[in-house]
């Protein structure tokens, strides 16, 4: 019975290059419910950029924390 509400905020998604079981666009389910969406692709499905692509999705997550540790200061 959970229904989302909408966020008034920003939403920075990771998504995989190559779609295994997740909806391909993530604007298309996340932009109801959120204020404004930054949508950045890491290569691989959603398995490999955690086991093959490690290193590219790590640069991305620490740039993201690098911003939010910036904004707090």
């Amino acid at each position: 019975r959970y229904r989302p509400r909408f966020y008034r905020g920003k939403i920075k998604f990771v998504r995989a290059a190559v779609a295994s079981g997740f909806p391909s666009d993530a604007t298309a389910v996340w932009t109801p419910l959120v204020e404004k969406l930054e949508v950045e692709t890491v290569p691989g499905d959603h398995l490999g950029m955690i086991a093959t692509h490690y290193e590219r999705l790590a640069a991305v997550l620490t740039r993201y924390l690098k911003e939010a540790f910036s904004d707090v200061r």
